[in-house]
């Protein structure tokens, strides 16, 4: 389908809203001046003598990569191949990953600034709600120490501020952002197709009245969300067939994916309670939820969708883990603040903020890699 028929099927009558910053290249000073407090982390947690686990196996999998190679044996090692590739072409040390890791985190805050900035957010409410997630220990640890699970999470990010910018604000070029980061991320976590069959189903229950009566449209925003990165994931299953004779070696040799420990059933209930356990300390994310089921209850589907997506990833066994569930719950929390929200909603979202980067720097699980990480970093 052309942008033009997906022009007619969902943007009529509706006036785009600009960009913030206004020019790519104020946006692009906001992302790193908004990265360099993760930097400062990286090479502080690098002096420190932090290892990266995370970002030291994918270094090994990158020096793997023979670029002069034509037979492509290296390509079973190599999933997810973009972060693997990123790591290969660095100067080697995990610290150079952990500063990707740290700069991607300057786009992510941005990404969220700006959609609060086009919902009319007041200023510090803004700040809060933005420091809810980045002020959070999991989003340092991502951000510096997990470089492939964080580059999955940040594309997760622009898919979902590209899909409400298409579904509730009627911009087309939304639609294609969400499809392309969903395209790319593909190639940074294997969970991504999961999220974007959830996200395709989410856009019509986030904006029916836009969706009712279009028959077409559905099904557009199924072909823009959903193929791109199913056209990625199976692109990439062909190449590895085609070259060493299976299929996602890397993701079928770890313990956990269709593992089902406790029986398919059984195991899906328990990744359930466990992701409405990181609802539970993300207050922003159940305030937003609560004033969208006040104000339009079938767009309460959105929300519940994404959680939904991240359940079926757990039970599947995508290694998600606690801190990349939280940032992303939180992230959600705050891309559905409603627009132009009263006084009294901007003080709940604000105190509400304060309570979640409280919460989030208690340790739930001592064993968690991002409660180790915080212990020696400040040891």
């Amino acid at each position: 389908m052309t942008t033009a028929t997906m022009s007619g099927v969902l943007d009529a009558d509706v006036t785009l809203r600009p960009r913030w910053p206004s020019t790519r290249g104020r946006r692009w000073l906001l992302r790193l001046a908004l990265g360099v407090p993760f930097v400062i982390l990286a090479l502080v947690a690098d002096a420190r003598g932090i290892v990266s686990l995370s970002n030291e196996q994918l270094e090994v999998a990158g020096k793997t990569i023979d670029w002069g190679d034509d037979r492509f044996d290296f390509l079973g090692n190599v999933y997810p191949p973009i972060p693997t590739a990123v790591a290969a072409l660095l100067p080697g040390g995990a610290l150079w990953s952990g500063l990707v890791g740290a700069l991607a985190a300057g786009v992510v805050l941005q990404v969220l600034a700006e959609r609060l900035r086009i919902r009319d957010v007041a200023p510090l409410a803004l700040t809060l709600l933005v420091a809810s997630v980045g002020a959070t220990p999991a989003f340092a640890y991502l951000s510096t120490q997990d470089l492939a699970g964080f580059l999955g999470m940040a594309l997760f990010a622009l898919a979902l501020a590209g899909l409400l910018r298409f579904a509730v604000d009627g911009d087309t070029e939304g639609g294609f952002q969400c499809g392309l980061a969903l395209g790319v991320a593909a190639m940074c976590d294997p969970a991504t197709v999961v999220y974007a069959t959830f996200f395709a189903t989410a856009a019509p229950l986030v904006a029916w009245r836009r969706y009712r009566g279009q028959p077409g449209a559905i099904s557009a925003t199924f072909a823009v969300v959903v193929f791109p990165a199913a056209a990625a994931m199976l692109g990439w299953a062909f190449l590895e067939w085609q070259f060493t004779g299976e299929i996602f070696a890397s993701v079928r040799a770890q313990d956990d994916f269709l593992a089902f420990p406790d029986g398919v059933f059984g195991t899906l209930l328990l990744e359930f309670v466990d992701v409405i356990r990181r609802v539970a300390i993300t207050p922003v994310f159940v305030i937003t939820a609560i004033l969208i089921a006040r104000r339009r209850p079938i767009a309460l589907g959105g929300p519940l969708m994404a959680l939904l997506s991240l359940t079926v990833a757990q039970w599947l066994g995508f290694n998600l883990g606690t801190g990349q569930t939280l940032v992303i719950i939180a992230s959600i929390g705050v891309m559905t603040v409603p627009e132009r929200p009263s006084r009294n909603v901007t003080i709940l979202l604000a105190c509400a903020s304060v309570v979640q980067i409280a919460l989030s720097w208690i340790p739930w699980r001592p064993s968690l890699p991002v409660t180790q990480f915080v212990e020696q970093l400040f040891a």
